[in-house]
């Protein structure tokens, strides 16, 4: 899938098994909400669809992330966002251990993977990755789910807040439904598929020129969020290029002045410097 990062190959060895994931090229997720206060709609929209696309075919395959948070999300050069580090199998190891609640993502884990005996499905992924779109609307870390079933347990109104109601928050009314729904705290009340997701966006915002357009700004904003260090030496190979120009120029027009002087080596060491 185009959208999932592919598996070179799977070694067994000292009794255990290691995953061999092809090299890539891009930023994580992460990194690019760092560098900026908010996605843009169609940004987040074409990062959702895509990465719908990719879970819709490993729940097919009765397969789940279990991990995903922006982190786990690497946007490419050209702007497509690909599905790394799925947690899976490691998580199915850290259960049988103390060590479960280390390995879980505060803020994008949902309840049922705090819970022991709990089954991860479809409805775990879509609660992280309705917490990546809060992360990346709001640009706040999600409330711990734990504390969000504690407060409505006691009557008390959700911590996390209701995007819908926020003046701050300025996206469509069938994405925050959609993000809303996905990260409801009991695992019944999510979406139990990725198509009735990609069916409550409407999908027409995933049309080929829209869809390009919103790949190109992901891609741009990637280019623009580079380091520092990359921008400073463009400009300094720029400047280069600008003052040989220039002096490539000033001599070029200048060479009967030079000669006035008279012949010697006063008039052609100039020239030949």
């Amino acid at each position: 899938h185009p959208n999932i990062a592919v598996t070179e190959n799977i070694l067994s060895l000292n009794g255990t098994a290691y995953l061999i994931m092809g090299a890539q090229e891009g930023m994580p997720l992460a990194k690019l909400l760092e560098a900026q206060a908010a996605l843009a709609e169609a940004e987040l929209k074409f990062i959702l669809v895509s990465v719908l696309s990719a879970l819709q075919q490993i729940h097919e395959h009765k397969i789940v992330h279990g991990g995903i948070q922006p982190a786990a999300i690497l946007i490419g050069k050209d702007g497509e966002p690909l599905l790394i580090n799925f947690a899976a199998a490691r998580l199915a190891i850290a259960a049988r251990t103390s060590r479960l609640t280390e390995e879980l993502a505060v803020g994008y884990a949902p309840a049922e993977q705090y819970e022991p005996g709990n089954e991860p499905g479809p409805a775990t992924d879509f609660y992280a990755l309705g917490a990546v779109l809060y992360a990346g609307m709001t640009h706040r870390l999600p409330v711990a789910v734990q504390t969000r079933k504690t407060s409505l347990s006691q009557g008390e109104s959700d911590p996390m807040s209701d995007l819908s109601r926020s003046p701050d928050i300025v996206y469509s009314a069938e994405l925050l439904q959609a993000v809303q729904w996905m990260l409801q705290p009991e695992y019944q009340d999510r979406p139990q598929s990725a198509g009735e997701i990609l069916a409550l966006l409407k999908s027409d915002h995933a049309s080929e020129t829209k869809t390009a357009a919103a790949k190109q700004m992901t891609a741009e904003t990637v280019t623009r969020s580079r380091p520092v260090a990359n921008n400073m030496l463009l400009m300094g190979i720029m400047i280069g290029i600008v003052v040989l120009v220039t002096v490539g120029l000033w001599f070029d027009e200048n060479p009967a002045k030079l000669l006035e002087d008279g012949p010697g080596s006063g008039a052609t060491e100039p020239l030949s410097q």
